[in-house]
């Protein structure tokens, strides 16, 4: 279905790039090269965000089960980065790049992981790290596929 075809239809094509998000200690999958083109209603996507700054990505790791398991594919949308409270994100980090929920304190970001077995990451946003922390966007859904 070409982009045009889509629109038609009342559909937009979201791109899925190579890049998977850790759920975990970190993905040095960071490659943005386009592997695929989806289709979501496009009133969907307008109730989610910003439809033509939303990207697929795959997810790898256990930190944000039940949540998200290893194996899902989140939608994010790059045109939200401005930090919510408690709200789920695709954050960078130097070369790797994590799915977390973030917090704020003074000073300080806090990447938490939803499975109890992973520790808070605290990130000082005065210290050196805070210079290549990015914000790549808010996870607005995911999905699962149950047979593979």
């Amino acid at each position: 279905m070409s982009a045009k075809d889509a629109d038609e239809k009342g559909y937009s094509l979201i791109p899925k790039v190579r890049a998977r998000l850790s759920a975990g200690t970190g993905s040095l999958e960071t490659e943005g090269d386009v592997i695929g083109l989806y289709a979501f209603k496009t009133d969907f996507l307008r109730r989610k965000g910003h439809a033509k700054r939303m990207v697929l990505m795959d997810v790898a790791g256990d930190s944000m089960e039940p949540d998200i398991w290893s194996g899902d594919t989140v939608l994010i949308d790059q045109g939200q980065n401005e930090i919510i409270a408690g709200g789920l994100f695709a954050i960078g980090i130097d070369q790797e790049v994590y799915v977390k929920y973030l917090d704020k304190i003074p000073g300080k970001l806090i990447l938490r992981s939803k499975n109890p077995q992973y520790t808070p990451i605290e990130v000082d946003m005065n210290g050196e790290i805070s210079g290549s922390i990015r914000i790549i966007g808010r996870v607005v859904w995911s999905c699962r596929e149950y047979v593979r």
